[in-house]
């Protein structure tokens, strides 16, 4: 996989895409169907990405906090087009985009998505 997107850093909007993740895990769950574990990392997630610390130690840190997160995802089976498209995004503005096209794929984006690089 050699085509990526090859972005800026933006924490702030990593931020955001990380409430875009856990936004899309809480649609439609019922009773106890949550996937706990991805969204207890989401959570880390955030704090990470508000803490102290330099960009470059914040995208560090980050990056592997998110790394964990893809092994919950999977272990949860909520993989989806939806998670993938914004997994990616994730790694993408942590200076990781050609990271992120790989993990995109594994967390369930469509490879032949238009929105895909």
């Amino acid at each position: 996989m050699d085509r990526f997107f090859n972005v800026p850093i933006d924490i702030e909007h990593a931020l955001t895409v990380v409430g875009r993740v856990q936004y899309i895990l809480l649609q439609g769950v019922v009773g106890d169907s949550a996937p706990h574990l991805s969204l207890a990392r989401l959570g880390r997630l955030e704090e990470i990405l508000q803490g102290p610390g330099t960009e470059e130690e914040i995208c560090l840190s980050a990056s592997a906090e998110a790394r964990l997160l893809v092994a919950d995802i999977q272990l949860e089976g909520v993989k989806s087009d939806r998670i993938g498209q914004r997994m990616r995004n994730l790694f993408e503005l942590l200076g990781l985009g050609k990271e992120g096209a790989r993990i995109g794929l594994l967390c369930g984006e469509d490879p032949n998505s238009l929105q895909r690089p």
